[in-house]
């Protein structure tokens, strides 16, 4: 039994720490970020926000967040009616839009930002440099084994 529990203590541990983050954005006080508006759509817009100066596409945000094409469809579609942000065809491929904040969504993209910096230095303060390093390096090792696991197994479980 103690070795059973040890097994998945791991998974544990990263539901309760995604738990955690998810109480600590949606309970941030409501001058600190755009009300009425989900994690998964303030995220979305952080991580445009903060690839403003590039081109990006539906599947930068698939990859980054590691969420299906249909979610991101859904996600985008809903910020687009909150006229949040346009995508916009590109010359070399019409099938291929590209997606633009509005300055409305920038506004609130620069204050997610802050605030995700500001968690972000509260939940690693005392964790020295090289250790960060570290967990970097094993949490892209988890993403990969964990990427391995749906594509390699039926309905991506083991």
């Amino acid at each position: 039994m103690d070795t059973e529990y040890t097994s998945s203590s791991h998974v544990m541990s990263f539901l309760a720490v995604v738990n955690q983050l998810h109480r600590l954005v949606t309970n941030m006080p409501g001058d600190t970020l755009a009300q009425g508006m989900t994690v998964s759509q303030l995220a979305t817009i952080a991580f445009l926000y903060f690839q403003r100066d590039r081109d990006t596409f539906q599947k930068d945000i698939e990859d980054c967040f590691k969420l299906r094409r249909s979610t991101v469809s859904s996600l985008l579609n809903t910020l687009e009616k909150k006229e949040l942000l346009q995508r916009v065809s590109v010359p070399q491929d019409a099938r291929l839009k590209k997606i633009i904040l509005t300055e409305d969504a920038k506004a609130i993209g620069l204050s997610v930002h802050k605030a995700f910096g500001e968690i972000d230095a509260l939940m690693f303060q005392g964790i020295s440099p090289e250790e960060l390093a570290t967990l970097d390096s094993i949490l892209s090792r988890v993403q990969q084994n964990l990427h391995h696991l749906e594509t390699h197994s039926p309905g991506g479980t083991p």
